[in-house]
């Protein structure tokens, strides 16, 4: 809070000064909402691409075509595998990613190995 509003705060009347209170509580709650808003899209979109190139990268693999890999992975649910367990995923490198998709895909009746 800048000089002039502490100034202006310690002199205000009781009720203005809860009030004024209760607004910078906002202004600060909104600010830092925000603040998490775009961290949290920023997130968002690193796991995004996270999952777009394992999915590229699982279709290398396999010899099949990106269209292909989304399709398989969609069906025998590697990509809901990606989304839940990404936090631990994204560490590991893109070769364990594609065994790890695999092993998913197989016990939920996927053929390729």
């Amino acid at each position: 809070m800048s000089n002039w509003l502490c100034f202006y705060y310690e002199y205000l009347p009781t009720a203005l000064s809860k009030f004024f209170h209760k607004y910078l509580e906002k202004q600060i709650f909104l600010c830092t909402f925000a603040a998490n808003k775009q961290t949290d899209e920023r997130l968002m979109d690193y796991r995004i691409a996270y999952i777009i190139y394992c999915i590229r990268k699982f279709g290398e693999h396999f010899g099949i075509t990106v269209k292909e890999s989304f399709d398989y992975l969609q069906k025998y649910k590697g990509i809901e595998f990606l989304d839940n367990c990404y936090e631990a995923e994204h560490t590991l490198s893109f070769n364990d990613a594609v065994e790890d998709l695999t092993s998913v895909c197989l016990k939920n009746g996927g053929f390729l190995s």
